[in-house]
Order: C-alpha cells, then structure tokens, then sequence
C-alpha cells in the first residue's frame, strides 16, 4: 500500500555479500556457494562508479583479501568479467606479501573456495 523500503545501492550489497561468502565460506565446510549466484547478477548491475565506491568500501573496512578470495573466482568459475577497478584489486592481492605480515590483521584467513565445496 503505502510503504516505502530503503534499500541499499550495488555497491553495499556486494560488499555485503562478499563479507558473507568469505565469513561463511572461512568458518564452515559447505556453506554460501549459492551465494555466488546474487553476487553474479549484482556485480552486472554495477557501473565504473560502483566498483569505485565498492573498493572503497573494501578498502575502509579490511576486507580487500576477502574480495580478493572471492572475486577472483568470477572470472575462472563463472566466466565473469571484472570492472577495473575490481581487476586491480585482485591482481593487487594476488602474491603472498614480502614482509612479515599478521595474517589476522590483514583478514586473510586463506582460500574459501575448496572449503564451499566441503574440501580441506
């Protein structure tokens, strides 16, 4: 009738669901592949400037390796192209870092793909 719903744009709903599949994904065997259907359909919806605001998004909140785990598996299991701005983000994150790093502090709890799938 009369109601009004704020949802949130492109940008926070990936984010939302990235954070989701990675949390998920890191914490349990076989849990939040479906996900990655409604990260498929969003991640078309998304222009230039989305992407742009999404990186940021990453970027404020440590969550540039979650996406790097889980965007890079758009492109070599769902044959999805990346906007640049999230083609940079993967290529940024894709060799281990040099430097003695805390992998909690960087929120790199590794690789949720084979674990989607219920593998060690």
């Amino acid at each position: 009738d009369n109601f009004n719903f704020r949802v949130p744009g492109v940008p926070w709903l990936i984010f939302h669901i990235i954070e989701k599949i990675y949390i998920e994904g890191a914490s349990s065997y076989r849990k939040g592949v479906y996900q990655y259907a409604d990260l498929n359909r969003l991640i078309l919806k998304l222009d230039k400037s989305g992407a742009e605001i999404l990186v940021k998004l990453l970027e404020e909140n440590n969550m540039e390796i979650p996406a790097y785990y889980v965007l890079r598996r758009l492109a070599s299991e769902f044959n999805m192209g990346l906007s640049e701005p999230l083609k940079e983000i993967v290529e940024k994150h894709a060799d281990i870092p040099q430097q003695i790093t805390d992998a909690y502090k960087i929120n790199d709890l590794g690789d949720v793909w084979p674990k989607l799938w219920g593998i060690r």
